[in-house]
């Protein structure tokens, strides 16, 4: 396993130390192991339309196109059997094309996770037959374009978020092939001002925290 930039370049800094009565003490080098906490995101478009309500169609993405679990590993260097967790650490939105005066109230967003990529269009208002709910009674302004505002999770949603990850991990170990991988997002909530239909886009971004470690060369 390769040594981490950051810590090959402490290890260069410190080659020699010298001592009080100038005789020159050589450094020992140990092996520890580090835990290693590393980011990873997915971030999935909307345009959201309607009038007095807004529904956005279902979004629905392969999971492992997204979280490509054993390139995240290398490019950090880590070894699949050294990752503990992989979990969801916040979901956050931007506005990316804004609409004037554009409010949003009890902002809402389900999921639901099923091996069809192509799953019906979710009709009527919340909660969806099947659907878990995820993001919970948000509020936006879309009168102008932002930078990622986090939103509040519901523990339902963020529990099947887990269990899906915690899936992939396991088939990154060697375990089962992971089938009900894709996951489906519908976004809604009330738009005002009323009488004038709703037209702008944003993102959503599901930030995700894997937990590792990793052998290295430390100076003691």
């Amino acid at each position: 396993m390769r040594t981490h930039p950051y810590l090959k370049t402490l290890a260069l800094a410190l080659p020699l130390a010298v001592a009080a009565n100038g005789c020159i003490l050589v450094p020992e080098i140990e092996k520890r192991v580090v835990e290693l906490a590393i980011g990873h995101s997915v971030v999935v478009p909307f345009v959201a339309s309607g009038t007095t309500n807004f529904t956005d169609e279902a979004k629905t993405i392969d999971v492992t196109g997204k979280v490509d679990l054993k390139t995240i590993f290398s490019d950090n260097d880590l070894s699949a059997d050294k990752v503990t967790a992989v979990k969801l650490a916040g979901v956050a939105y931007r506005v990316t094309r804004a609409q004037a005066l554009r409010t949003i109230t009890g902002g809402t967003v389900e999921i639901l996770r099923g091996s069809n990529p192509s799953p019906p269009t979710p009709t009527g208002a919340p909660p969806t037959s099947g659907y878990t709910p995820l993001v919970t009674a948000f509020n936006a302004s879309a009168a102008a374009t932002t930078d990622w505002i986090t939103v509040p999770l519901d523990g339902a949603g963020v529990t099947a978020i887990d269990l899906l990850l915690g899936a992939l991990l396991a088939e990154a170990k060697g375990g089962a092939v992971v089938t009900n991988k894709y996951l489906s997002y519908r976004v809604y909530g009330v738009s005002a001002p009323t009488g004038v239909g709703t037209d702008f886009t944003w993102e959503f971004k599901l930030s995700l925290t894997i937990v590792g470690s990793f052998e290295t060369d430390i100076v003691n």
